[in-house]
């Protein structure tokens, strides 16, 4: 946390400094020494000594100030190159840094609910449940997903999305809880499908966020990465599952998957970078950080 608030002071400093720089309200002689002394490991020289080199070739002194003019702004014009290249290599980091903490709380959270499909399912073969119940667990989740779907098109962009997230992830919690304290069927069955409610919310609105603030030739790039990698973890979903329901039960598997999704929870919580992100009609003024 700590990290990103210094990252983002030292962000908001340069784009402050660079602005006023690059705006022209700072006369060229000024501007010249300012960069000079930025560039503490270049060697260009002071304005008097490039006014005294420019002078012993050059009798006329219009003719000195207008060749010592050139080589400034010459100079201001590099470094204001390297200024917008610095600021372009900011924001890479900055998306980044995004799209790393939103993978790792994708594939937590996807091992984690995927991880309960399967405990559901494999203990209700176990007990003998009918086929057609077990399929109604599938069903509901799909089912409030489609709610899900209608809830983001009218919420998506007219709440914050970091609180909104972190909330929707508590909830997610929160729902699973009942099933490592009961495997109670109905319970089961109404508590899974309320676990997929938040999913299309989130998915809109981190993700509508990251494309937002990344250029159009990353976004094929970054949809790969987040993606592939966020379903890594789910191919051992059934395997972990099938393996911890002989040792631990039904509710210690259950609970070894909430476990999971708290910790991802905690890391969407605690994660500046998601925390802070507001609604969808600032997102042009938010830094990533």
């Amino acid at each position: 946390m700590f990290v990103g608030l210094a990252v983002f002071v030292l962000l908001t400093q340069m784009a402050v400094r660079n602005g006023i720089r690059m705006s022209g309200l700072i006369d060229w002689k000024t501007q010249y020494e300012l960069e000079r002394m930025d560039d503490a490991g270049g060697s260009q020289k002071p304005l008097a000594e490039l006014y005294k080199s420019v002078a012993e070739s050059e009798d006329d002194t219009d003719e000195v100030e207008r060749k010592v003019k050139e080589q400034a702004l010459k100079y201001i014009n590099s470094r204001n190159s390297t200024h917008v290249a610095n600021a372009w290599i900011f924001l890479g980091l900055g998306i980044v840094l995004c799209v790393v903490v939103v993978l790792i709380v994708a594939a937590l959270v996807n091992f984690g609910v995927n991880g309960i499909q399967y405990a559901i399912q494999l203990h209700l073969v176990s007990c003998g449940t009918n086929a057609t119940s077990i399929g109604f667990i599938s069903g509901g989740i799909s089912l409030m997903m489609l709610v899900g779907s209608l809830l983001a098109g009218k919420l998506s962009d007219k709440v914050p999305v970091g609180p909104t997230v972190c909330l929707a992830y508590l909830f997610i919690c929160l729902c699973v809880l009942p099933m490592a304290l009961t495997d109670n069927y109905w319970v089961m069955l109404v508590a899974n499908s309320l676990v997929g409610l938040p999913f299309p919310l989130i998915n809109a609105m981190l993700l509508g966020f990251i494309f937002a603030k990344s250029p159009t030739s990353m976004q094929g790039r970054i949809t790969v990465t987040l993606t592939v990698p966020a379903q890594v973890l789910s191919m051992f979903c059934s395997a972990v599952a099938g393996t911890l329901l002989p040792v631990f039960g039904f509710h210690g598997a259950v609970l070894v998957f909430l476990a999971v999704l708290v910790a991802s929870a905690v890391l969407v919580i605690c994660s500046r970078s998601i925390r802070s992100i507001p609604k969808a009609a600032q997102w042009e003024h938010t830094m990533l950080r």
